[in-house]
């Protein structure tokens, strides 16, 4: 279900292809991979801030596992509450990429086929094993009524 291949994630992209990664609730695109999707989409990034601003109480209060996907088809996969050293547990972010994912599934149901491009999403800076992370992901992809292509880029 999921495919691994050696590349540029952003080169090539598709107007179906709905591109993702894991972020934090904070609002902030500051580091790793999130910087080059806020210099590459620069309107998605103003999208998921105001997402952030309005929704992170209601993440933090327990709604975990939020999802926004933008204007340019950017999947913001919140999985964090916090980044850096204030980062949740891998534990509790792979409960959040858990929820996030069934989030996003539903709201793509309407699609006959949802092709997704992600780094190995939760494994750089929030520093959870990809494995782990893999195990969610496909976990969710064989609940789900979608019909899924998941391709993750690494370089």
């Amino acid at each position: 279900m999921i495919k691994i291949v050696k590349g540029d994630i952003f080169k090539n992209l598709k107007d179906d292809v709905i591109l993702l990664h894991a972020c934090n609730a904070q609002g902030v695109w500051g580091s790793g991979v999130a910087v080059e999707f806020k210099n590459r989409f620069p309107q998605s990034y103003t999208e998921y801030k105001n997402f952030c601003e309005e929704q992170a109480q209601e993440y933090h209060w327990g709604a975990r596992g939020m999802c926004l996907i933008t204007s340019e088809n950017i999947a913001c996969l919140v999985t964090s509450f916090k980044y850096g050293k204030e980062k949740d547990d891998p534990a509790t972010i792979l409960k959040s990429t858990s929820m996030a994912l069934e989030d996003m599934f539903n709201q793509l149901v309407q699609k006959q086929l949802v092709k997704v491009y992600s780094p190995k999403i939760n494994s750089g800076l929030f520093q959870v094993p990809w494995r782990s992370t893999e195990e969610v992901i496909q976990k969710c992809i064989y609940q789900s009524s979608l019909n899924v292509e998941w391709t993750v880029f690494e370089l």
